[in-house]
């Protein structure tokens, strides 16, 4: 994993990344697998630096940027928040309702 910067030190793409990839999954194309796998530590780090107290995110971003997962299949990373976690939220929508 690269060493987390600040929040403000990375670029906005990886917030929209992050922000898309909670309702779909998104495939990056990249030319290779190294490449890939540096992406993938970059936005580890991207998500650590969001668990930094007023990192300046956006309270929504750094709410779901745990859920966020990765997963690389060549030299494709896909970015996605599992199934599991939706999973997760409606058991403790049910135990609240209830």
């Amino acid at each position: 994993m690269a060493t987390p910067r600040p929040y403000t030190a990375y670029p906005y793409e990886y917030t929209e990344l992050f922000t898309k990839a909670v309702s779909e999954a998104v495939k990056v194309e990249l030319p290779s697998v190294g490449e890939a796998k540096r992406l993938r530590g970059q936005l580890y780090a991207f998500r650590t630096s969001l668990a930094v107290p007023n990192c300046g995110a956006a309270p929504n971003l750094i709410a779901t940027a745990p859920l966020v997962s990765f997963k690389l299949t060549g030299s494709t990373l896909t970015v996605y928040r599992p199934v599991r976690s939706n999973k997760i939220a409606k058991v403790l929508k049910d135990v609240t309702d209830s």
